[in-house]
């Protein structure tokens, strides 16, 4: 079976970190590991994630000083050991079955690289509201899906693939 990376770039979201990490945790798909990047978070994210580290499937990274998003997330995926990685931010959930669909897209659609799900407005509580329209529009020409916002998440994608780009912009 193949494995499932999720990362999560995190900076000062404890508020909404648990409802993340317990969405990964009720997942059906069973083959999957959570790589969790702190960027030097100011409250107390530390201590709302360090109870989930009895999960041997966890993994928490500190950077040792506030680096920035893309940062946070070339690093989370350099952890990874997942054939399918896919990025969760902080303040996101996934549905129970996310993995298990992505895992079968990944599977039935060989050629994509990126494959990315629906999205849905939240409220505070980060409990589904409203689906939105897909944010999907044509990439002008000379342009990639990274010069716009193109895609919504939670995004997807192979890691043999992205090891073959540029990797995330520190910046």
């Amino acid at each position: 079976m193949k494995k499932f990376s999720i990362t999560i770039a995190n900076y000062n979201n404890a508020q909404y970190l648990s409802k993340a990490i317990e969405s990964v945790l009720n997942q059906t798909y069973p083959h999957w590991e959570l790589v969790i990047v702190d960027d030097k978070s100011t409250d107390n994210s530390i201590e709302v994630i360090q109870p989930y580290l009895i999960n041997k499937s966890i993994h928490l990274i500190k950077h040792s000083k506030n680096m920035g998003a893309g940062s946070a997330n070339k690093t989370a995926i350099e952890y990874c050991n997942g054939e399918i990685i896919g990025r969760l931010d902080a303040d996101d959930v996934l549905a129970p079955e996310a993995l298990e669909v992505m895992m079968q897209l990944h599977r039935t659609n060989p050629q994509a690289s990126l494959i990315y799900s629906t999205y849905y407005s939240c409220d505070e509580k980060l409990s589904p509201q409203v689906e939105k329209e897909s944010l999907s529009k044509p990439i002008p020409k000379n342009k990639s899906a990274i010069h716009g916002i193109y895609i919504t998440h939670f995004s997807t994608f192979k890691k043999k693939l992205y090891q073959k780009t540029k990797t995330f912009s520190s910046n």
